[in-house]
């Protein structure tokens, strides 16, 4: 159910076809932030990247960016956590965490940074142990700042 994108054409262009499916679905557009070609390969050449797929693997559902390569601080960092509009409900977002969580401590990762100015995605990290350090107003968005400590 879960497959880790690798840095191929193929899933490269997954990677990509997802974004421009989802990406009027963030408070600020993926777009409006980032030229999505660029943050595509990026990810997929120096981060993590899981998917939960339809059945016949031709489209991503859901999906998780993490970078756990740190090996200084040992501090591993979420920047993106998405499921499809049509594709919510259904638990994919919390298999996906509890996937990256598994990867980190792997890793050897010590802690996991994130943050997020969707209510929805923060009462999710908090589920899962996740703790609120700070919150910020930014753009007229609250950006609550979470941690997850591995040991």
């Amino acid at each position: 159910m879960i497959y880790h994108l690798k840095n191929e054409s193929s899933d490269y262009q997954l990677l990509l076809q997802y974004f421009h499916a989802v990406d009027n679905d963030f408070e600020i557009s993926l777009s409006r932030k980032v030229d999505l070609k660029e943050y595509a390969s990026k990810l997929l050449q120096n981060g993590y990247v899981y998917t939960v797929m339809n059945e016949t693997k031709q489209n991503v559902l859901a999906c998780i960016v993490f970078y756990c390569n740190d090996m200084e601080t040992h501090v591993a960092y979420l920047p993106l956590l998405s499921t499809r509009a049509d594709a919510r409900g259904k638990g994919y977002a919390k298999l996906l965490v509890n996937e990256m969580i598994q990867c980190c401590r792997e890793k050897g990762m010590y802690r996991i940074l994130c943050d997020s100015v969707n209510p929805i995605a923060v009462k999710l990290y908090k589920s899962l142990e996740f703790t609120e350090y700070q919150v910020r107003r930014c753009e007229q968005l609250t950006k609550t700042f979470l941690k997850l400590d591995l040991i």
